[in-house]
Parts: structure tokens; sequence; C-alpha cells
């Protein structure tokens, strides 16, 4: 029996979308990947976080790019649990996004959240907490918790030991306020 070409085509298209597809959890740029969550709209990546998340990648990883969307002050905080917190009040100014501590979860500082991005390794963007490598989210700071949080991790690792992410905490202006570093804990 033969097919129509018409039915023929039909199917290869099908058959390509297949392939191509990763059941809509994720879109792919091309640094970034955002995963989206159809049961709740705030946890939808939309083009303005991917924007802000990608102004922000760009901006650590060349100094010449534009500031990001920051607020007139920054809250900089080391881990979930605000290990350390910092308030930057010129966060324009890279040289100020540094925790001065020697050590954070067996990792020997200073910590620098902006040196993290800087380097070639791919990331994901997400919407709200997430789990840290082979661990459970972290609870959000209940101070942070009526913002929008767009999450910078690092994927393509081949180990948790290289894990990292920048959560992005976002006001209503689309204004970073407050911005948690955090290192996979062994």
């Amino acid at each position: 029996m033969r097919v129509p070409q018409r039915l023929t085509a039909v199917g290869l298209v099908l058959v390509l979308l297949a392939a191509c597809s990763d059941s809509g959890q994720n879109a792919a740029s091309t640094t970034t990947a955002a995963s989206t969550s159809t049961t709740d709209p705030r946890n939808a990546v939309t083009y303005d976080d991917h924007l802000l998340a990608d102004d922000f990648i760009a901006w650590a990883r060349s100094h010449d790019r534009r500031v990001p969307a920051l607020a007139d002050s920054v809250r900089l905080i080391l881990g979930p649990e605000a290990s350390i917190e910092l308030v930057l009040d010129n966060p324009q100014d890279r040289s100020a996004w540094v925790f001065p501590v020697e050590d954070f979860r067996g990792y020997v500082g200073p910590f620098k959240p902006l040196n993290s991005l800087a380097g070639p390794q791919n990331v994901t963007v997400r919407m709200g907490p997430h789990q840290t490598c082979a661990n459970p989210a972290p609870p959000v700071p209940a101070d942070l918790a009526s913002l929008r949080h767009i999450a910078i991790e690092a994927t393509g690792i081949d180990s948790c030991g290289y894990w990292y992410s920048i959560d992005l905490f976002v006001n209503d202006a689309n204004l970073i306020e407050a911005v948690i570093f955090d290192l996979y804990e062994p």
C-alpha cells in the first residue's frame, strides 16, 4: 500500500518536533534556559525576567556592559540562610560585589558572585525557589518572599562542587533589590 506524500510529510514534521521538544519544560537561548511552570503563574519566566537575567549575566561577563536594572541600594546575601549580608549603596561599582570572608561551606574566600558568572559555563534561569544541586530548595528569607525571584544556576557541570546560584529578587519597578549568592554545601 502506498502512503500519500502529504501524510508522510506530516509524519516527518511530527517526528522532528517530538525529537526537538523537551516537553515544554525548558526554552533555550545562547547562554540561558528557562524552566516554566504552568501551575503557578508567578513561577513562569517572562520575557522581562529573561531580559533582566541576561543583562545581569552580560554585566558580570563584560566590564564594558551597561549596568543592569539595580535598585539604588542592593542587599548582597551569602547563602539563603543569610550567613553574611552586605548592603551595596553603590551597586554599580563591580568591586563592591565581594564577600570578605575566608570560608563558606568548605570553600575558600573571598567570594565574588560576579566572577562566578564570568566563566564560560552555561546557566539556567528559573523562577522561584530551586534545589541546590542535590539538596532540596532552601527557604527564601521571609522579607524577600514578596519580591519576584529569578534564579540563575550553573548547568552542564560534572560535580556539585561546581554548582552555584545567583538569585535575583526584583521589585514591582523591575529593579533588583537583593541578590543571594549560594554554593553547594557538601
